[in-house]
């Protein structure tokens, strides 16, 4: 990856071996837990965003008027275009740094949400 706007996602070195079975011991009991919520508080957080359109669905049906059938073409749309994103990005982070990675789309999903939201202020 060049060095640029994005170099902060290139790979990160591998870190150094440890070898000595004590303190390996208390780095992984110490690193455990703490990855473990991470992955689960990310992925909720990403699941959560995920689903913002079905909830939001009646609303839309009765405010713009909009026929169930067309609202089952959007559905099936932002599935098939969520699962390609997944086919993408699952490339994308087997080459960055998977630290900056998860964190850029945790900020960047919500801040999306939001605009879309509020489409109506502009």
């Amino acid at each position: 990856m060049p060095n640029g706007i994005f170099s902060f996602l290139k790979i990160a070195p591998d870190a150094q071996r440890i070898t000595d079975q004590k303190e390996m011991r208390k780095s992984y009991r110490y690193w455990r837990l703490r990855v473990m919520y991470a992955m689960i508080f990310g992925y909720a957080g990403f699941y959560f965003v995920r689903k913002s359109l079905a909830v939001a669905m009646p609303v839309i049906e009765q405010e713009f008027n909009i026929p169930k059938a067309h609202l089952g073409l959007i559905l099936t749309a932002f599935g098939v275009t969520y699962g390609i994103s997944k086919f993408i990005n699952g490339f994308a982070g087997d080459r960055t740094n998977p630290r900056y990675f998860m964190a850029l789309g945790l900020i960047y999903s919500p801040i999306t949400n939001s605009l879309f939201n509020s489409w109506r202020l502009f």
